[in-house]
């Protein structure tokens, strides 16, 4: 039995006392003060039922929200554990062994948290983004230390090969043109070597245009040549008139 029903059952009891034990002619009025005063106790006590039993049911609801609360609390924390300590180092070895973003993430156990999914997958994209940078970085510096030592390879067989056999050349004799075109140049050397080469040739043609351009000129003027003869003719003769002259 709860503890209302025991009150109401006890103050039943003790009403029932009171009006056997009053008199007679006040027997009606005090069995009507007993039952007032009972219902007002039972109303009390079915209030005070009535607020413990919802105090007592928001009590349980609140400890099963905070045990919930408690719960998904640790697997967080474990899923969080789980995702720093296993699955961010393999996604990242995955990464740089060559994989891309899909192929890193496809075999490797996302959390069950929406947030810390998107977490992985931005980290992934990050991640994937730097190491194609930087193998792209790689790349490029390789390519640059192979041609470095291409060009130093050149430059060494230039001075101690090719400079002294040219010079050697032209001390028998060759034309610059004949040392050039032997010459054993570098790799990225064949451009510029014809264009010095274009260079030379071009003298000579100007130097032979300037050469016909001059014939030309003198043969336009033949009268002006034969004036000039005829003018330096009678100056010649006319010194020994002079000399005869003065005898």
């Amino acid at each position: 039995m709860s503890l209302p029903l025991t009150a109401l059952l006890a103050a039943a009891v003790a009403g029932g006392a009171v009006i056997v034990a009053a008199p007679a002619p006040a027997r009606a009025w005090v069995a009507a003060t007993v039952c007032v005063a009972w219902l007002g106790v039972a109303y009390t006590a079915g209030a005070a039922t009535v607020t413990l039993r919802r105090r007592r049911g928001v009590r349980d609801a609140a400890s099963g929200e905070l045990r919930t609360l408690q719960a998904r609390s640790a697997q967080l924390a474990a899923e969080s554990a789980h995702l720093l300590d296993v699955v961010v180092p393999s996604v990242v070895k995955r990464l740089r062994d060559g994989a891309t973003v899909e192929d890193a993430l496809t075999g490797t156990p996302r959390p069950k948290d929406d947030r810390l999914r998107r977490v992985l997958e931005a980290f992934a994209t990050e991640v994937g983004a730097a190491e194609h940078r930087a193998q792209a970085s790689a790349a490029d510096c390789a390519r640059a230390v192979r041609q470095l030592a291409l060009a130093a390879d050149a430059i060494d067989r230039m001075t101690t090969v090719a400079l002294p056999a040219a010079v050697a050349h032209l001390r028998t004799g060759a034309s610059a043109e004949t040392v050039m075109a032997g010459l054993d140049r570098p790799a990225d050397a064949p451009a510029a070597g014809a264009a010095r080469d274009d260079r030379a040739g071009a003298r000579p043609q100007r130097a032979t245009r300037r050469g016909s351009a001059g014939r030309e000129r003198e043969g336009a003027e033949p009268g002006a040549g034969e004036g000039r003869d005829h003018a330096r003719r009678p100056a010649r003769d006319a010194g020994p008139a002079r000399r005869g002259g003065l005898r």
